[in-house]
């Protein structure tokens, strides 16, 4: 009975216990509120200005000083109306000094302001409104520890602390208020042709096929065939371009930065897609009233194009760029460049000699060492009692009967062998021919030829003349002795 009696008033407690945590914490978030609201009241009101009237607004900071005025409804710099100003910045601004507030006072009648960095002040910040009105900031350093800045207002000694906006909002450079031209965002999907000049006489270029396969242009003299998933991969390089600092915005001679038709260039076709409004009384997807026409959007892809024009390096990790059919000069990142225009092609090349699957295939001629070997595939349909048409295959050798596993097992030796390399010519031993195979098939004929190139790594390989690629021997060998005994 008594154990049981402990236990009750040991619960009790607990409970109490759990009772004061939960008060203390709810008077404590009170106690911080009401700090935070009492901090509020106390912050010492400046000015309040109407900025909607304001006329002017200069700022000065370690970039410079930079001046701004308002023309015909519009701000523009001072010093030359025509810079694309981006306005949102100085509306930023603008909002930041309709009530200019101090968090606390420091001192009345400072005697050394170079104790605050206000003998020397970081930012200065001068507006004038309509009606004569005018108010001037000046921030110097850093407080130590609460945050905020020493801060003067209209050349007063009175140091006052203020908040950290009235700097972040004011250390503006004049690039960064500049309205910059972007590049355009490319779905890399929808890209058609990209090519490569790298002004020293290489180029690549990859094109989109009507059968939606794609072709190697460059650098080869003859079309190779693209690998599709490689070059997706490729181009999203190209889909989001990042510019840094715009050096010129009316740029009348694009030399002065190395830019001319001869120099390295990025040429990108794209399809975009965009929204097309039709009539269509057929659709009720929104409706006129007063006429009870309805108007029906859709999206279409439309074609676009995109270069890239590249000037010199500056000598500080950047070239110069120039979108055609613009007077703006950007700098950009020489790695990023030179990524963008150095693509090795066989990385992209569709690395297999045959795609066409075995079925399609009707005869295959090989020729090893003056020694012809022909192999002939038919397909033959029978229909069994019960009405069910079942396909066949038959094959023969030099118009023997061979089994089809075995011969489809050579094909699928031949579709296997990929391409390991581009021919270098000064490494080539002699011009010896090991095997030609001309395959017959249900799409276009194909004349393959192995020749010569090492001693005991690599043939050259030919497809219907084009010579520009390496396939391994042993693979090489395997496959033709498969197909010939």
């Amino acid at each position: 009975m008594r154990k049981r009696k402990q236990t009750v008033v040991l619960a009790s407690l607990l409970i109490f216990m759990a009772v004061l945590v939960v008060a203390y914490f709810a008077m404590a978030k009170v106690a911080k509120n009401k700090a935070e609201d009492e901090n509020e009241d106390d912050a010492i009101e400046l000015y309040s200005l109407d900025t909607d009237t304001a006329t002017k607004l200069v700022i000065t900071n370690e970039n410079g000083s930079i001046s701004f005025v308002k023309k015909d409804g519009t701000w523009c710099l001072e010093s030359d109306k025509e810079f694309p100003l981006d306005e949102t910045n100085v509306s930023t601004m603008l909002f930041t000094l309709k009530t200019i507030k101090a968090s606390r006072s420091v001192v009345e009648d400072a005697e050394d302001l170079s104790e605050y960095g206000l003998d020397q002040p970081k930012i200065t910040i001068s507006i004038e409104l309509k009606g004569g009105i005018s108010a001037k900031v000046e921030l110097g350093n850093e407080v130590p520890i609460q945050g905020g800045y020493y801060g003067l207002v209209d050349g007063e000694n009175h140091v006052y602390v203020m908040d950290e906006s009235y700097y972040t909002d004011f250390s503006y450079k004049l690039s960064d208020l500049m309205l910059s031209q972007k590049a355009p965002s490319i779905d890399a999907e929808k890209i058609t042709d990209l090519k490569t000049e790298d002004g020293k006489g290489t180029s690549f270029e990859a094109t989109l096929n009507t059968d939606t396969t794609w072709s190697i242009i460059g650098p080869y003299k003859d079309i190779v065939r693209g690998d599709a998933s490689k070059l997706q991969e490729l181009f999203g390089n190209y889909s989001s371009l990042t510019f840094g600092d715009c050096v010129a915005y009316d740029c009348k001679d694009a030399s002065t930065y190395g830019i001319s038709k001869d120099s390295a260039h990025i040429d990108i076709n794209y399809y975009e897609e965009v929204e097309v409004k039709k009539d269509d009384t057929s659709t009720s997807t929104a409706t006129d009233a007063s006429t009870n026409d309805t108007k029906q959007t859709t999206t279409e892809n439309q074609p676009r194009e995109y270069q890239l024009l590249i000037g010199t390096n500056d000598g500080n990790g950047n070239y110069y760029v120039q979108q055609k059919g613009t007077n703006y000069i950007y700098r950009m990142d020489e790695t990023a460049v030179e990524d963008l225009l150095n693509v090795d092609a066989f990385d992209y090349v569709y690395n297999y000699m045959v795609s066409d699957t075995v079925d399609t295939i009707d005869k295959i001629t090989i020729d090893t060492n003056n020694t012809i070997t022909k192999l002939s595939l038919k397909e033959t349909t029978t229909t069994d009692k019960d009405g069910k048409k079942n396909t066949e295959y038959v094959c023969k050798r030099n118009k023997k009967t061979i089994d089809y596993d075995k011969f489809s097992d050579a094909y699928s030796g031949l579709r296997a062998i990929a391409f390991k390399g581009e021919i270098d010519k000064e490494k080539i031993k002699g011009d010896d021919v090991y095997a030609t195979l001309t395959i017959h098939g249900s799409s276009a004929d194909k004349t393959i030829q192995f020749q010569e190139y090492d001693d005991n790594n690599y043939y050259r390989v030919s497809i219907d003349g084009e010579k520009y690629f390496l396939v391994e021997i042993k693979e090489v060998q395997s496959m033709i002795n498969k197909f010939v005994e």
